[in-house]
């Protein structure tokens, strides 16, 4: 019976100490939550229209963080042009399974997102110091969003038929 009286008198402690203060978690680790500039939410992709939120931080001149930015949403854009466009064929068939086919489908789905990706629309940026280096040269981030229109599938639609 002590035993039995132990043991719920220690289950009881250990309850009451678990339970009994709660701490934030980011006052426990000392971090911080972060607020993101752009929120995804409010850049939902469609079937038309793709988006791309992009960070990229770095000293020096900002065209040049821009222009490596701007590489990396038309990095991200391509990939899902190409998923929409494969998927596209998927569902409609691929006909024949020849090598021919496949070149063939290759150049004209590279040529058609290109001629997407090329038509890129910035949206929205901001731009922020984030202090300096260990070289003591200011650091700059960079966050953008981009969007691109693929309102018409044509050419792949067209080969598969």
């Amino acid at each position: 019976m002590k035993t039995f009286n132990f043991f719920i008198s220690a289950l009881t402690i250990i309850f009451f100490f678990g339970c009994g203060s709660k701490m934030n978690y980011t006052s426990l680790n000392e971090s911080k939550e972060l607020k993101m500039p752009f929120n995804k939410k409010d850049y939902v992709d469609t079937e038309n229209i793709f988006y791309s939120i992009q960070s990229t931080r770095g000293t020096g001149a900002k065209s040049g963080i821009a222009k490596m930015n701007t590489l990396k949403a038309k990095s991200d854009l391509t990939l899902k042009i190409n998923s929409l466009m494969n998927s596209k064929v998927t569902n409609q068939g691929r006909g024949s399974d020849n090598s021919s086919f496949n070149n063939q489908f290759t150049s004209i789905s590279e040529s058609e997102v290109k001629s997407y990706v090329d038509q890129l629309k910035l949206l929205d940026e901001k731009w922020y110091v984030v202090g300096n280096n260990s070289s003591g040269k200011e650091e700059f981030e960079l966050w953008q969003v981009y969007s691109v229109a693929v309102n018409n599938v044509s050419k792949i639609a067209m080969f598969n038929n």
